[in-house]
């Protein structure tokens, strides 16, 4: 009995331990072509609240292709399409995107006229979710997208 407690014991450890942050296998490391592709904003959380419905931009996209180059683009209500080409990269943490080469996010919401970040953190990626997360204004925002 008490090997058996033993082994439970050290099997619920190993699985623990075991345990990754993304389902499908680790973070982002080099090469790894899950972040790679066309993600569409389908949830926006402002200190935790789901805010999507204020916001006053649609169609929120972000690409990230090989060799670090990031594309975004929206609508702000009432104006035209917004298109811009910057570069990634990916920290040694394998958690944290550096982005450049990109303006604030302006007419952004009802909260928020613009936001801006060049910094985020990955807190969920596999094949068909990607969510990051930054501060700015004081705020934690979260963009939760899907795979396009």
């Amino acid at each position: 009995m008490r090997k058996v407690s033993l082994l439970l014991i050290l099997t619920m450890f190993v699985a623990l331990v075991s345990c990754e942050k993304y389902p499908d296998g680790g973070l982002v490391k080099k090469g790894d072509d899950r972040l790679e592709g066309t993600w569409k904003l389908s949830t926006y959380l402002r200190n935790g609240t789901n805010e999507t419905s204020l916001l006053t931009i649609s169609g929120y996209m972000e690409s990230y292709k090989a060799g670090g180059i990031f594309n975004r683009s929206y609508t702000p209500t009432g104006s035209v399409l917004i298109e811009e080409t910057g570069d990634w990269s990916i920290a040694s943490d394998n958690l944290t995107i550096s982005l450049t080469g990109v303006s604030s996010i302006s007419n952004f919401s009802n909260a928020n006229s613009t936001v801006s970040y060049n910094t985020i953190t990955i807190s969920k990626l596999d094949k068909k979710e990607y969510w990051y997360e930054f501060e700015n204004g004081g705020d934690l925002h979260e963009f939760r997208f899907t795979k396009q």
